[in-house]
């Protein structure tokens, strides 16, 4: 019976493709932000580095 389980949980997904399809392109902008924020704060650091 575990088995059986087993194949059946491995067979069905928890999200359907266009729910994990939307999940993915959300999270886009997300990494973009953060990304732009650590760029941002390395380019501030250079800057105050060059004035000393």
């Amino acid at each position: 019976m575990q088995s059986i389980f087993n194949i059946y949980a491995l067979l069905t997904m928890p999200y359907n493709e266009t729910t994990v399809v939307l999940g993915g392109l959300i999270h886009i902008p997300i990494l973009i932000g953060v990304l732009r924020f650590i760029e941002n704060r390395f380019k501030r650091n250079k800057i105050e580095y060059q004035k000393n």
